[in-house]
């Protein structure tokens, strides 16, 4: 347990317990096993009220690997401050020494990404695994110009290449955008459908997340899968709206779009 006036924390098989400050703001945590960063959530946002605190049920996919002791902690996401620290047995483990690891069959750790899924995070991986997810973002950038679209590199790639030079360390994907030049959204499905065509020409397996956005994937040098997502965007009536898990919308002027 943390101290009071820090977070108060409590765990069980079902998940977490926290008791916040009074007038304490919204903020992303990140929570880590033995000092292993599994994940992030935010306190207010992804959890919900129950009897009086706050209640962070255990992602499915983290679910199997919560058996046996471990040292939990809750590191404030922008200062990395300590919120809260336990001890936990979870899961009713035969061995009462077992302590929980959230790792593959290999034993290659792994931590939740955005859509709470455990991945192969760009922290654990070396710039040699992940030269083929770069070099197919150039090939994207470069299919999508010679399909008349000017491609960018957004979201959490653009924020890791400007603020670290590099991939975000707990991302678990890359991120390309692009404005098109046509503004009804019939003819923009359309053109994404044909930017689609002509990636799976080039040998990319591609899934689709809706009429203006999917996903390329790509292997890594030791044929790890990872995702490339493309989100397309256009601007209607002095409105942008781009696409991504969570669409965005924004006023704005034509000229204020490059290669729009």
């Amino acid at each position: 347990m943390s101290t009071p006036d820090v977070l108060e924390a409590h765990a069980d098989d079902e998940g977490l317990r926290l008791s916040l400050p009074r007038g304490a703001e919204d903020r992303p945590v990140d929570l880590l096993l033995d000092d292993q960063r599994i994940g992030s959530f935010w306190l207010e946002r992804d959890t919900v009220e129950r009897e009086g605190a706050r209640w962070w049920a255990w992602p499915a996919a983290l679910r199997p690997h919560l058996v046996g002791r471990t040292r939990l902690s809750l590191v404030d996401h922008a200062s990395s401050e300590q919120l809260a620290a336990l001890d936990l047995v979870l899961g009713g483990p035969s061995d009462p020494e077992q302590r929980i690891v959230v790792a593959d069959a290999q034993g290659n750790p792994l931590g939740l990404d955005k859509s709470m899924r455990l991945m192969r995070l760009f922290a654990d991986r070396s710039a040699e695994h992940l030269d083929p997810l770069l070099d197919s973002i150039e090939d994207v950038l470069a299919a999508l110009r010679s399909c008349g679209v000017e491609g960018f590199v957004a979201y959490g790639t653009l924020l890791g290449t400007v603020r670290q030079g590099g991939f975000i360390g707990h991302d678990s994907d890359a991120d390309v955008g692009y404005v098109s030049a046509h503004d009804h959204p019939a003819d923009v499905v359309r053109e994404s459908f044909r930017l689609q065509r002509a990636l799976v020409e080039m040998g990319y397996p591609v899934t689709r997340y809706s009429g203006l956005a999917f996903k390329i994937f790509v292997q890594e040098s030791d044929g790890t899968r990872r995702g490339l997502d493309v989100f397309g965007g256009f601007l209607r009536e002095g409105v942008l709206y781009l696409l991504s898990l969570i669409h965005i919308s924004e006023p704005t002027r034509p000229e204020r779009i490059g290669g729009g």
